[in-house]
Order: C-alpha cells, then sequence, then structure tokens
C-alpha cells in the first residue's frame, strides 16, 4: 500500500498520541520494506527490513520515542537541523520548513522533518 506524504502529514498533524500505524508510515519513507513470509497456521507474517540490509527488525517507535524522531528526521534530512521547544504544546522546526505544533514531542519532530522534506522536494 502506498500512502502519500500529504495523508502521512495530515495523520501526524491530527495525532494526538503515539500511533505505530504513523511509524509504519514513517518507515516506509526512509526506506523500510516489508517482507510477507508464511507465519504460525497458515497466516501471513510481515517482516520490516532494514533500509540498505536484508536484514529484519523492528521499526522505531518514531511517534512515541524522541531518540527516535530524531533518527527519522536525520535519515530524512542529513545535515539539517531541527529545534524544538517544549511547553504546553511542543513545537518544532526542521531547516527549510515550517513551525508545527504537536502535543507529542516525537510526533512535532516527525511532522516538522517530513514538512521540510515535503517541501523541499516540491523545489526540485
Amino acid at each position: 500500500m502506498k500512502i502519500s506524504l500529504d495523508d502521512i502529514i495530515t495523520r501526524l498533524e491530527r495525532t494526538r498520541s503515539p500511533d505505530r500505524a504513523v511509524d509504519f508510515s514513517l518507515a516506509r519513507v526512509v526506506g523500510w520494506k516489508v517482507l510477507s513470509v508464511p507465519g504460525d497456521g497458515g497466516k501471513r507474517k510481515d517482516l520490516w527490513i532494514v533500509p540498505g540490509s536484508d536484514e529484519p527488525d523492528k521499526v522505531p517507535k518514531y511517534t512515541s520515542s524522541l531518540d527516535a524522531a530524531k533518527q527519522f528526521a536525520d535519515q530524512l534530512l542529513p545535515n539539517n537541523a531541527v529545534a524544538v521547544t517544549f511547553g504546553d504544546e511542543i513545537e518544532a522546526i526542521a531547516e527549510g520548513g515550517e513551525r508545527v505544533r504537536s502535543r507529542v514531542g516525537a510526533v512535532a519532530i516527525c511532522l516538522a522533518a517530513l514538512s521540510a522534506y515535503q517541501e523541499a522536494m516540491r523545489k526540485v
């Protein structure tokens, strides 16, 4: 299933708490692949493959972990800075993007990075 950057951004803007489905969409953006293999009882099982390798692993919790969100931003926008301020709402801005707000710090970082990335792609 292919999901657009606009759709992921909209989901991030509406997210009020960590969301694993959004984590999986973000993983696809930075190059994670899904391999469907036979599982228990004849059911199919999805394995997530680390970008640049053939190794399966768990997708990082981009929307709940500040470290994972920073990793996402660094993979998406190498050599770009993301600034974050914490208050009642968390604000974040990535170099070349607009200031965004969220109640979840990790979501704000991912949203700022993805928005800046989308803007950069429009200029190409």
